[in-house]
């Protein structure tokens, strides 16, 4: 994601927030509350959209139509935080992909447990958010999206994004997916 998509989706919004807080703040405090104590942490889950006007976008879309992969976004957003925002403390709340299955077209099991695309995506993220640890961006916390397959307000359960399959017709059971192993063996990398 470009400069100005960033400051557009993330940094104008969040700004306001800031400016927002101080002013309310500032007020009560008598003038005793600064603009870095505004932010000492900050919670984002980490979604990029599509901002390609004019240009080939580098995002793809491996399930549902509103998520773009981008990892390299993700360190981006990261390094902008870092140098827009004085270095607050991060933790990436919401991280991950799905694999659609719906009715008219079902996800047999086996492939849902086969999750490389999944695998991938942590992948290509786990990686860039490395690098922005290494360049001094304080990630304090990751959460994978999500631990099982559940309800998405906007797809119901047609959209798995789960590292742990949920059985919705049976009895919820839970089954592991690929990337649980590939995740565990990462983390112990």
């Amino acid at each position: 994601m470009g400069v100005r998509a960033d400051h557009f989706s993330f940094g104008f919004l969040i700004s306001i927030s800031i400016l927002s807080l101080l002013a309310m703040v500032t007020a009560s405090t008598k003038g005793t509350f600064t603009p870095s104590d505004a932010l000492r942490a900050l919670n984002r889950s980490y979604y990029p959209h599509d901002f390609s006007w004019g240009a080939a976008s580098a995002a793809y879309q491996p399930g549902a139509s509103w998520l773009y992969v981008y990892p390299r976004g993700l360190l981006d957003l990261l390094l902008y935080i870092k140098d827009k925002y004085n270095s607050p403390r991060i933790y990436i709340t919401e991280n991950g992909v799905d694999q659609q299955d719906n009715s008219t077209s079902p996800l047999p099991l086996k492939e849902a447990l086969n999750d490389t695309v999944r695998i991938e995506y942590y992948h290509g993220h786990l990686s860039y958010l490395l690098k922005a640890i290494k360049a001094g961006v304080k990630v304090e916390g990751y959460f994978a999206w999500s631990l099982l397959d559940n309800f998405e307000w906007a797809s119901g359960y047609t959209s798995r994004f789960g590292i742990y399959y949920t059985d919705f017709k049976k009895d919820q059971k839970r089954i592991p997916k690929l990337s649980v192993e590939w995740l565990r063996k990462f983390l112990q990398y």
